[in-house]
């Protein structure tokens, strides 16, 4: 089975570009990415948009909550 068929596969990708695996995980999937430009390119993509969400002006409440 190829790594892209695991199970979970992309949240492991999420919960590396969010810094949320365990040392023996992280060190799992840095060594796939060192290999595979496409998942690096997709964990590229989560990392900016997580840049971009964090970098947001929060919505403001509507008139009838305030």
């Amino acid at each position: 089975m190829e790594i892209h068929e695991t199970p979970g596969w992309e949240e492991q990708l999420s919960a590396y570009a969010d810094s949320e695996l365990s040392l023996p995980e992280r060190a799992r999937v840095a060594a796939h990415l060192a290999g595979c430009r496409s998942c690096r390119g997709r964990v590229k993509g989560l990392a900016a948009l997580k840049r971009a969400v964090s970098r947001a002006p929060a919505p403001g409440l509507p008139e009838d909550l305030r």
